[in-house]
């Protein structure tokens, strides 16, 4: 799940060692991190409510509290471009 900064997607996703976390090129502020958290939980919860029972349902069910409480691990990303020469 990615939600935008300035035209650039931030991936949302779930750790099992880490939970929540964004993959972010630069660091980004607290403000970010709960827009990202709610707008998060709000999508996570949906696609909870509409899963099947099961092991995803119910690790995704266990992990929305944390989400829920803005708790997001941000992520350094280094992006590397390539430079073509003639």
């Amino acid at each position: 799940m990615s939600i935008k900064r300035g035209g650039s997607p931030l991936r949302v996703y779930y750790n099992a060692e880490f939970g929540w976390c964004i993959d972010v090129p630069t660091p980004v502020s607290a403000a970010m991190i709960r827009a990202a958290a709610e707008w998060s939980y709000k999508m996570n919860l949906d696609k909870w409510r509409s899963m099947r029972p099961g092991d995803q349902k119910d690790r995704l069910g266990a992990a929305l509290p944390s989400l829920r409480e803005g708790k997001i691990r941000q992520v350094i990303k280094e992006r590397y471009f390539e430079i073509e020469t003639e």
